[in-house]
């Protein structure tokens, strides 16, 4: 395991660098489709578990989790709403919209846009990398797939995720 990063009480740059990186890593990656990101921000060894499985390291994080999502939802957007840290641990509250357009863990596509909201734990090392992410959403139970919801009224629809 990973050296957790240590901060002095009150070391305001250090938090803001922390929640820098989560922030802009995420958006670059879900948004901007920028994989390079991952490279930069990601420690080597990390490891990310959540319902849709476990990945260790950077190849398996961008071949098993980044792609299939991006590939079966290819207009994937991602929306950070919150970010809670403590030190070296950072927690974001998101939400992702897309249309399943191809294969997602056996599941056919659907052609329907599809809504989902989480949070991530991470926690980043003396280096500035995150080494440990764990992430949950909704209310499926592991290991249940993303799936697509019936269409919410305007009046249940996050202001982020109105079209």
């Amino acid at each position: 395991m990973e050296a957790e990063a240590e901060f002095a009480a009150g070391d305001e740059v250090a938090f803001a660098k922390v929640q820098e990186t989560a922030v802009t890593m995420l958006n670059d990656l879900w948004n901007n489709r920028n994989f390079k990101v991952v490279d930069d921000c990601l420690s080597e060894d990390c490891v990310n578990r959540g319902p849709l499985g476990t990945t260790q390291g950077i190849k398996e994080f961008k071949s098993m989790f980044v792609l299939p999502l991006l590939d079966a939802f290819p207009d994937l957007k991602y929306v950070c709403h919150e970010v809670i840290q403590q030190g070296c641990t950072f927690v974001l509250r998101w939400t992702f919209s897309g249309t399943h357009e191809a294969v997602y863990r056996g599941y056919e596509p659907t052609h329907k846009k599809a809504f989902w909201s989480g949070v991530c734990i991470n926690r980043m090392n003396n280096e500035g990398h995150i080494y440990d992410i764990s992430y949950f959403f909704g209310d499926a139970p592991a290991p249940t797939p993303v799936r697509s919801l019936k269409p919410r009224t305007h009046s249940q629809t996050p202001a982020c995720c109105s079209t």
